[in-house]
C-alpha cells in the first residue's frame, strides 16, 4: 500500500481455516515510518517505507503488507521576482541576474522556466538576463517566469541604454 504522511488504512487478516479461534497480532518493522494498531489500522508518519506484519501470537504463520509512505505534494499557489524593472547598458553593465521566489517555500516543485519576449535583444537563461541589443524606450523587453506546477507568472521589464 502507498500513503501519505497522516493517512490511514485498514489492513484485514483473513484466518484459515475459517472459523479458526487464534488471535492475530499486528507489528511494523518501523513505527516510526508506519505504526499499526491492534486491529490493523495503519497509520503513516513520516516518509519512507515500511513493513506490517500479521501473526499468530506464537509467530510460526504470518504475513505482510509493505507499506510506502510519501510526503504530502504542496502546490504552488505563486511565484514573484525580485525586481520589476531593470536597466541594462551596452557600454556597463550587460547583464544581471533576476531570482524567481516560488511560494510558499515548502512548495513539492519549484521548477521554473523563463522567457524573452525579444531573444535579439534581450536573453534570459535561469534567471540571468543579457542585454543584446538597445531596446526602444516605450517598448521594453519582458522577461517572463513560470513554474511548471500551476503555471504562475511573474515578469519583469527590461530596457538595455547605450
Amino acid at each position: 500500500m502507498t500513503l501519505t504522511v497522516g493517512g490511514n488504512e485498514q489492513l484485514q487478516a483473513t484466518v484459515s481455516p475459517e472459523g479458526a479461534t487464534e488471535p492475530v497480532f499486528w507489528s511494523s518493522n518501523d513505527d516510526e515510518i508506519a505504526s499499526v494498531s491492534s486491529t490493523g489500522l495503519v497509520t503513516a508518519k513520516s516518509a519512507g517505507s515500511a513493513i506490517i506484519k500479521c501473526h499468530t501470537e506464537d509467530n510460526t504463520i504470518s504475513a505482510q503488507c509493505n507499506v510506502q509512505v510519501n510526503n504530502p505534494v504542496v502546490n504552488v499557489t505563486g511565484v514573484t521576482l525580485n525586481k520589476d524593472s531593470l536597466t541594462l547598458s551596452l557600454a556597463g553593465t550587460t547583464s544581471e541576474t533576476l531570482t524567481a521566489t516560488v511560494a510558499p517555500q515548502n512548495a513539492t516543485n519549484k521548477t521554473v522556466s523563463w522567457s524573452t519576449s525579444d531573444d535579439e535583444k534581450v536573453t534570459v537563461t535561469n534567471g540571468t538576463v543579457t542585454a543584446i541589443a538597445v531596446t526602444n524606450e516605450d517598448t521594453p523587453v519582458i522577461i517572463t517566469v513560470t513554474t511548471q506546477d500551476g503555471s504562475y507568472t511573474d515578469t519583469c521589464s527590461v530596457t538595455v541604454t547605450e
